[in-house]
């Protein structure tokens, strides 16, 4: 262990020269330490999924919403640190969504949002499976659009989509209501392998009108995004999949899912 603390996005943080990550390459860095340790400042969601989630009416923490026509079963893997599989039916356009039972979190001027999820994908028919990742106030069906559609056209939220139709790019999405902002195809995805989704929805002064929302994917910064917060409803955090033109059942893992907005 050789720990070295530092400045970095005007916070002191913290990396390990052994365990990494590099200066700079850890998503969390931009997020204050304060927030992290005191409850008084920021509230955090974190579930490393050491125990198998449940439906809405009997988990505490995350509820499915998913049609009947799977034939695997969602179980915990036998993986260091806790991981979780949910499957999707193979019928084309089938759907599974795994997303936190209450509305936790809404965008408001002045309170910062920083999530991360680290997710895998598993493709059983080639590059087809359609997803979503990340905050919305539509945790029901259709959240991800029928026919490799992408994320639906109304909903408030922020994250990061996966369209079918033979497609390896990864988008990330803002949307208040009916006005989104788009970037179709930031990243690429292989199958099975985990990658580390995350979003600094930054506004630090109670007199913003729009929140500034930078995507990472393992670390690194994508293209920001302006979301306008008058009118956003509150939001649950959501990991969806959906299935493409093929009758293949598709599969996600999810390592982690951590979530700190700003208290007071």
């Amino acid at each position: 262990m050789q720990t070295r603390a530092y400045w970095n996005n005007y916070n002191m943080t913290f990396r390990d020269e052994t365990h990494g990550p590099s200066a700079g390459g850890s998503f969390w860095q931009t997020c204050p330490l304060v927030a992290h340790f005191d409850p008084s400042v920021a509230s955090v969601f974190y579930d490393d999924f050491y125990e198998l989630p449940g439906t809405a009416a009997a988990d505490k923490r995350w509820g499915i919403t998913e049609d009947a026509g799977k034939t695997g079963t969602d179980a915990m893997l036998d993986m260091r640190g806790g991981v979780y599989s949910q499957y999707v039916g193979g019928t084309n356009n089938e759907e599974t969504y795994l997303h936190t039972v209450s509305e936790s979190w809404i965008l408001t001027a002045g309170y910062s949002l920083w999530f991360e999820a680290r997710v895998a994908i598993v493709e059983t028919s080639t590059n087809e499976a359609n997803f979503w990742i990340g905050l919305t106030d539509v945790e029901a069906a259709n959240q991800v659009a029928d026919t490799n559609a992408g994320p639906i056209d109304t909903y408030d939220g922020v994250g990061f989509f996966k369209t079918g139709g033979a497609l390896t790019t990864v988008g990330f999405e803002t949307s208040n209501n009916t006005t989104q902002s788009t970037s179709t195809s930031q990243w690429t995805i292989v199958s099975g392998a985990f990658r580390n989704y995350g979003c600094w929805i930054k506004t630090e002064s109670t007199s913003d009108t729009v929140a500034v929302c930078t995507p990472y994917v393992d670390g690194v910064a994508g293209t920001a995004h302006n979301i306008t917060l008058s009118g956003l409803a509150e939001m649950e955090f959501v990991i969806g999949l959906k299935t493409g033109a093929t009758d293949a059942e598709e599969i996600f893992y999810v390592d982690y899912v951590k979530v700190i907005q700003i208290r007071n």
